[in-house]
């Protein structure tokens, strides 16, 4: 019979662990046999490593189970939520938002600074104005980590920002920078793929979902991607840029260089423009969306127009995501999806022309502006406490 030496035996007990413990975060509460279910692991594993998790102060038992079942009732289990704590932050364009979550992903503390500058110091040196605040008030043994989402090809392993237009950054280390200003772990990733990750992780058990595609509608579009359970980055982390999929070869001019992406057909930026010019207005995209919403719900023909026109070149978008991927679950997520118009448009192909024929679940997202930092702070709990830095996407 073959033994596993020590080290490796040390391994096993942390992966264990770590599978446990991102059960518990996705899925609470539930029970030990249901973890022992969904883990593969046996009845006394789970035993002892529930047991360490519950004197490591991390756990607490709910009640049992509701319901018709014969038997013995099965006693539910669930992370404490403020056992640990995180950061979570949003780097945007215009501002940053920084926010305290706990293992349940209720946001406990939320600061949000305008951007004024957009040289990376000065950037930096605003966000720990935000940050240090919070960790005054935040004792440092529940701390486990910093997350922070932003926008354009972001290496998750290195923390490095390859590139980010909207920001004008390029090869900038700012995950190293934060560790060494702040003296804490901090992982960095893209703010639409973190998106995803806090759905999947936080809201309504969709942790149980293997195969996840958020679709994020605002000044431009992107999509993050769950596969078997785990955020996927793909080659050089450039996966999710839905908005530069050529729709229309012979398109407008897009920032990127290429002509008829998505983004210059129905994203908010090209929508809002697109309804400023027909009307004669001074574009400002912010005052413009509202406007366009509005109008486009109470009716205008013109952004009834505009709005139905957006919606269906994002149907031809996702539409060719659901057959390329055929998803699980399908979150929508934005305040252009509070058009029906924009919306009924963008649905229409995947009702009709999904090549299964089989119904893919459609959700609007339960999280508003906030997702991006929850997001950011569960991956700092997944990788920092779940996984004990350990890696968890993958990259194919």
């Amino acid at each position: 019979m073959h033994h596993l030496k020590g080290e490796n035996m040390g391994d096993l007990r942390k992966n264990n662990r770590s599978k446990i413990l991102e059960i518990l975060l996705k899925r609470s509460p539930i029970s030990r046999a249901e973890i022992s279910e969904i883990s593969g692991l046996t009845p006394p594993t789970i035993t002892v490593l529930v047991n360490e998790l519950f004197r490591e102060g991390l756990l607490e038992e709910t009640g049992v189970e509701t319901g018709k079942q014969v038997g013995r009732k099965r006693i539910q289990l669930q992370l404490l939520g403020n056992s640990k704590l995180a950061l979570g932050v949003e780097l945007g364009i215009r501002q940053l938002t920084v926010g305290l979550i706990n293992l349940q992903g209720e946001l406990l503390r939320r600061e949000t600074l305008e951007i004024r500058e957009k040289e990376p110091r000065a950037v930096i040196d605003r966000l720990l104005q935000a940050v240090r605040p919070l960790l005054a008030d935040c004792p440092p043994e529940k701390l486990v980590g910093l997350g922070v989402g932003a926008t354009g090809i972001v290496d998750s392993v290195s923390g490095l920002v390859k590139n980010s237009p909207n920001l004008g950054w390029r090869n900038f280390p700012l995950g190293a920078l934060l560790e060494r200003e702040l003296d804490l772990p901090v992982a960095v990733d893209n703010n639409v793929r973190l998106m995803a990750l806090g759905e999947n992780t936080f809201f309504h058990n969709w942790g149980s979902v293997s195969r996840l595609i958020l679709i994020h509608v605002g000044y431009g579009i992107g999509c993050g991607i769950i596969l078997n359970g785990q955020l996927y980055s793909g080659r050089e982390f450039g996966a999710g840029e839905l908005g530069h999929t050529i729709i229309m070869p012979e398109g407008p001019l897009c920032s990127c260089g290429k002509f008829g992406c998505l983004e210059t057909l129905a994203s908010g930026r090209a929508l809002t423009s697109a309804y400023a010019q027909k009307r004669g207005d001074e574009w400002d995209y912010s005052k413009t969306l509202r406007t366009l919403l509005a109008a486009g719900n109470q009716g205008e023909p013109a952004a009834v127009e505009i709005m139905d026109q957006g919606g269906t070149y994002m149907g031809y978008g996702l539409i060719n995501l659901v057959n390329l991927f055929a998803p699980d679950l399908i979150i929508l997520h934005g305040s252009i999806f509070d058009s029906t118009t924009y919306t009924q448009a963008a649905l229409r192909p995947v009702t009709q022309n999904y090549f299964s024929g089989e119904e893919i679940p459609i959700k609007h997202s339960q999280a508003g502006d906030e997702l991006v930092i929850l997001g950011a702070g569960a991956m700092a709990i997944q990788k920092f406490l779940v996984q004990n830095e350990l890696d968890a996407h993958i990259a194919f």
